[in-house]
């Protein structure tokens, strides 16, 4: 057989039960045989070689995996040298010569000609690949409309702030898919320099005056839609879409994504849009309809990591452990486990640092807590340990089960967590060597950095499915990031080889068959194709009558939202104010047509009534205006269940409590020592607490459990529900019913003074303006104080707060919390 004839396939079947296949497996289990003869590695790497010059992508891989598995396995890096500098893995090239000397090539001409080469891929103090490389050149080159698709930690987002940060556009936007990208990304443009160039950083729609000159914008699809309706006349000259994947989907997300992009392209033609993803197999499915865009395109595919995947079956009583090899879609019994929960397999198997992957925020903070009892430190808890336990105590509590597993080195992230606990876990977890294990969620597949070198995938779902493929490999792709693979003080070629982990224990689904997930997911030859349900991309002829009629939906709101943004017939426009008022705010909890003229009704009602003071006046207005008079089909009584409970009287005396600590800024530790004496007061203990802790149902209507009885809970776990209510409830507040409130302000309802402190919490306009500009209400209080008057510039007209780098320093001679002092070191900018 002739190398171009060969694929993956011919080439498996070709090697099938001969000594290649023996010597290609006995290379995983070298550390437990302890040699590999000269005839074997002879072998190995001489069809390596034949693997790696066949033209084929995934026979390449093949031979590179053979090639790096030899290496880390003999620490003969010799070959994979050579291997990395023909096919300009760089950084893998460099790395063996600084750090393996003896093994580089001897002094002569051809070795200071490779030199030159390496060089070559420099970008200031690290090395690039080809691919990286390439990429960069296609997207510095190109001032088109572009989507690259490259494999997680390539650079990507580097890559979009290099160019914002050498100047040429008036007014820029990076839209990422979760507020916790937003400091993050923030963190990395203030780094950059960005405001060197008179650009005005802006992550919230409030911080945009009139007066707003040169800006880059770094917003959630949602902050960027109110952002474009609170003026009609905001262009863009180049946008980034993070994570762009997302637009295939269907939810409300997935729409306003694509509402943005129609609106910002509509508006200015001439906009340069990059959409950027992991994985995006068909770069037309990035093509939304009636827009005018033209998508130049760079895919980047290179072997640089190679996976190790292993299944730990542990739901008996002795467990097994098997290797599961993507090549030749095949696993390899390695023998027994002994009886270990999920949590003592982790310490088993776990490196230097580690990530934990679970379904559901409830089983995170269960494993965590079992991993924290088995820990159970008896040396005493580090200083540096101790010292953020008490940092995090007095902003929330004592009884924080987030601090029980701190002590022990262990922390969790899941999306119920307040915003700024979830930052400081990943600033904690990624500066502390004392930290090893974080257990989370999927909130880790949009985009969070975290060094970790190997993972542990206790369940295999996202929400009610298994992870897909593209989602499978973008998660696995958050372990051994280059930084950490070629960091100068603790860089290991072995993190090329990351190992992966699948648990079939507790936490995994029942009749869960982790061979089967892995055969669909990580075979190496497997096509991923894009799961497109998004009905703005998918073609007219391929959509079902259903399809259809939603397709018109879409296309009638974004009309209402941005009149002539697309060319469609047959479109109605909201005929009262207050319907119109409604799509400015996004309102989709019903169908605006069909409500507008009774709602228009409820609302005369309040015309001369004296404008609205207090919580409990809103909420009934809300209910009046809204809930009596709207019509909601069975779907949306399901679907929008939350805000439905406020036409119940209970619901509402709740929520006007809730809003009136709203309205002073009380801080996390009031609130909670403010719903456990709630809890104490109220006649019936049975509380709502979502689908996502419920442990009851409260009727047989219920389809889910959303409720728990509070008499039945410990002090601490009351604690603990109490700090996840408060941040479900003001991501309600936030989310849904701040809108309502936005509709009635526009209405002219609301007194002004009370309109500003539901929206910020204050009135003190120079709170409103650290709030509008990301500062947290316990930082805002802390830093208008006397004592940094000198070090914090506030303009309340023009919504401009400017922060020496100086205050870190002096917060700390002043001895405040230090998750305050993390989180203004996000707003430095002076």
């Amino acid at each position: 057989m002739t190398p171009e004839a060969m694929t993956v396939r011919k080439f498996l079947n070709d090697v099938e039960e001969t000594e290649f296949e023996s010597d290609y497996f006995s290379l995983f289990e070298f550390d437990q045989q302890g040699t590999l003869s000269y005839e074997t590695s002879y072998r190995l790497l001489r069809v390596a070689l034949l693997l790696l010059n066949s033209g084929d992508f995934h026979l390449e891989a093949l031979g590179y995996r053979i090639v790096l598995r030899y290496a880390n396995a003999t620490r003969d890096y010799k070959p994979l040298y050579d291997i990395a500098l023909a096919k300009d893995l760089i950084p893998v090239s460099m790395f063996i010569e600084e750090h393996y000397p003896a093994q580089r090539a001897q002094e002569d001409f051809s070795s200071l000609l490779s030199r030159a080469h390496m060089e070559s891929f420099r970008l200031e103090d690290i090395y690039l690949t080809g691919g990286q490389k390439d990429m960069i050149n296609f997207y510095s080159e190109n001032r088109n409309s572009v989507a690259i698709i490259a494999p997680t930690s390539y650079g990507k987002s580097e890559m979009f702030i290099s160019r914002l940060s050498k100047g040429g556009y008036d007014r820029a936007c990076i839209l990422v898919p979760t507020k916790a990208l937003l400091a993050q990304t923030l963190k990395r443009l203030i780094a950059a320099e960005v405001q060197d160039l008179d650009y005005r950083l802006i992550s919230h729609p409030d911080m945009y005056t009139e007066n707003t000159g040169k800006m880059i914008c770094v917003l959630t699809q949602e902050r960027l839609l109110r952002l474009l309706k609170k003026s009609d006349d905001i262009l863009f000259d180049l946008v980034v879409i993070d994570e762009a994947h997302n637009l295939f989907e269907s939810t409300d997300r997935a729409m306003l994504l694509a509402y943005v992009i129609l609106i910002l392209s509509n508006r200015n033609p001439d906009v340069s849009l990059s959409f950027c993803s992991p994985f995006v197999a068909d770069i037309s499915n990035l093509n939304l309809k009636h827009a005018g865009y033209v998508l130049d395109s760079m895919a980047i595919q290179e072997s640089v990591k190679s996976e190790q995947f292993f299944i730990i079956e542990n739901k008996a009583a002795e467990g097994t452990l098997q290797y599961y090899d993507q090549f030749w879609n095949a696993l390899v019994e390695l023998g027994s486990v002994p009886g270990l929960n999920d949590a003592g397999l982790v310490f088993r198997y776990s490196g230097r640092k580690n990530i934990v992957y679970l379904n559901k925020p409830r089983d995170i903070e269960d494993v965590a807590l079992n991993m924290a009892a088995e820990l159970d430190n008896e040396n005493g808890v580090p200083a540096d340990l101790e010292e953020i336990v008490e940092a995090v105590s007095d902003l929330f509590h004592e009884d924080y089960s987030l601090l029980r597993c701190i002590r022990e080195g262990i922390v969790y992230h899941h999306g119920a967590m307040p915003d700024l606990v979830r930052l400081y876990v990943e600033y904690i977890f990624s500066s502390f060597e004392e930290f090893r294990y974080i257990i989370a969620t999927s909130t880790l597949l949009e985009g969070v950095n975290l060094p970790a070198e190997k993972m542990f995938i206790l369940s295999n779902m996202k929400g009610p499915r298994n992870l897909t493929p593209a989602q499978f490999r973008n998660l696995v792709g958050r372990v051994c990031r280059f930084s950490e693979i070629f960091s100068p003080q603790q860089g290991n070629l072995e993190l090329l080889e990351p190992e992966i982990y699948l648990v079939n224990g507790a936490y995994t689904r029942s009749g869960a068959n982790l061979e089967t997930f892995l055969r669909s997911t990580a075979k190496a030859t497997k096509t991923v194709k894009d799961d497109v349900s998004n009905t703005l991309i998918k073609p007219d002829d391929g959509l079902s009558p259903e399809e259809q009629e939603i397709l018109g939906q879409k296309l009638e709101y974004l009309e209402n939202i941005e009149p002539h943004t697309v060319n469609a017939e047959n479109i109605r426009y909201a005929t009262t104010p207050i319907g119109m008022c409604c799509y400015r705010n996004c309102i989709t909890e019903f169908d605006i047509f069909d409500n507008e003229e009774a709602i228009a009704t409820a609302l005369a009602q309040y015309n001369d009534r004296p404008s609205i003071d207090n919580a409990d006046d809103l909420l009934t207005a809300v209910d009046d205006v809204f809930l009596d008079s709207v019509t909601f089909t069975d779907r949306q009584q399901h679907e929008y269940r939350a805000f439905l409970r406020l036409a119940e009287p209970s619901a509402r005396r709740f929520y006007a409590m809730f809003l009136t600590w709203r309205q002073r800024g009380s801080s996390y530790k009031f609130m909670i020592r403010s719903f456990l004496r709630y809890w104490e007061s109220i006649d019936d203990p049975v509380i709502y607490v979502g689908t996502r802790w419920g442990e009851r149902k409260r009727t047989d209507a219920d389809r889910a459990p959303a409720y728990t009885n509070i008499s039945e809970k410990t002090s601490a776990e009351r604690v603990n529900i109490a700090i996840k209510r408060i941040k479900e409830e003001q991501d309600f507040v936030d989310n849904t019913l701040l809108r309502y409130v936005e509709v009635l302000h526009d209405m002219d309802l609301l007194e002004h003074d009370f309109y500003q402190r539901i929206k910020y919490g204050t009135s003190n306009v120079t709170l409103i303006c650290l709030l509008k500009n990301g500062f947290s209400i316990d930082l805002a209080r802390v830093i208008i104080s006397d004592k940094y008057a000198d070090l914090v510039g506030v303009d309340v007209d023009s919504d401009e707060v400017t922060v020496s780098a100086a205050i870190e320093d002096a917060m700390v001679r002043n001895g405040e919390n230090k998750v305050l002092i993390f989180e203004v070191r996000f707003h430095i900018n002076a």
